[in-house]
């Protein structure tokens, strides 16, 4: 309250001092404007400058934000580039290993390896022309397929291991 009573009194001696001297004071007035008006545009432009100085930071960061950007885009695709070597890779062998399984089975096939017996003589299978081998091996056709896939995927599985082995994540199995 007692502020109110000394700002008063205050504002009384100054209006009394400009009713005195008019243009004296509207001269004070004029600078004080001044003054109010030059801090203002000096606040101003040093709010502009923090502005500039942001943008350019932000243009600096997404520069370096759009690089990364692009070099994880290409890392992604020749990763996914790599697989897909891979998986081609992977159904060439399994496709060579059918091949090669289906080739030797029909070489071995029970009709073209052994021979009807009736056919040939006691002497002729003496001097052991045609007559099966030891070793032959005869195995239905669903016991083929299941060792043949069998046998690409154990390739597959090499395959990816020394792909581990490659890449120094895995190490390779001392020979027995």
């Amino acid at each position: 309250m007692i502020w109110l009573v000394y700002a008063r009194s205050v504002f009384l001696r100054i209006f009394k001092v400009a009713m005195a001297y008019p243009w004296q004071a509207a001269l004070i007035a004029a600078l004080c404007l001044s003054l109010w008006l030059h801090w203002g545009k000096q606040d101003a432009q040093a709010t502009i400058a923090k502005r500039d100085a942001t943008i350019t930071q932000m243009e600096a960061a997404s520069k370096i934000a759009t690089a990364a950007q692009i070099a994880l885009n290409k890392a992604v695709t020749d990763k996914q580039t790599q697989i897909a070597r891979l998986t081609d890779a992977n159904e060439t062998n399994r496709r060579n290993v059918a091949d090669r399984s289906s080739d030797y089975a029909r070489r071995m096939s029970a009709k073209s390896y052994c021979r009807e017996a009736s056919a040939t003589t006691k002497s002729d299978s003496a001097k052991g022309g045609d007559r099966p081998s030891a070793h032959a091996v005869v195995v239905s056709r669903a016991d083929f397929d299941i060792l043949t896939g069998n046998t690409a995927r154990l390739i597959d599985v090499k395959a990816w291991g020394d792909d581990l082995v490659k890449a120094g994540l895995a190490v390779p199995s001392a020979p027995e």
